[in-house]
């Protein structure tokens, strides 16, 4: 299965709540958010997503493509909050009703760390992103419900 096949019922705008913290221990803030999900050249999937924080007006996109073997993925990602100035490459899976990414980036003066991103859902578009800690103590740190 390919990412198009995989996230083409999820096509279109979304409205919902998108809930972000820093550090396992911290509480979720929620706010409202929207999303969209496209085609672009053809065969590669875009997720776009906002919502605002205390820091103001923040944005990020998904571009996700197929990868070299079956139900491969790769994807780019850019985000005004967790992920710039620099985009970051992820690579995984695409399965039926959702696609899952990893990426890592630096966390100096330690090892690398990482991000786990998932875009699913069969009636919502959910999206969700796991920081991975060089430690591998995995927390959710992203968690966003969108509906038509």
């Amino acid at each position: 299965m390919g990412v198009l096949q995989s996230l083409e019922h999820l096509l279109g705008d979304w409205t919902g709540e998108l809930a972000t913290r820093f550090m396992p221990d911290d509480e979720f803030v929620t706010c409202s958010a929207g999303a969209s999900v496209d085609v672009t050249a053809g065969s590669l999937v875009t997720v776009r997503y906002a919502w605002s924080n205390a820091d103001g007006p923040q944005d990020g996109l998904l571009l996700i493509g197929d990868g070299s073997a079956p139900h491969e993925a790769r994807g780019i990602w850019v985000d005004s909050f967790h992920q710039t100035p620099h985009w970051m490459a992820l690579q995984g899976v695409a399965s039926s009703f959702e696609v899952a990414l990893e990426g890592v980036y630096a966390a100096p003066p330690g090892p690398d760390w990482g991000w786990r991103i998932r875009v699913s859902g069969l009636g919502d578009l959910i999206l969700t992103m796991i920081n991975l800690p060089s430690d591998n103590a995995a927390y959710e740190v992203v968690r966003a419900s969108f509906s038509r």
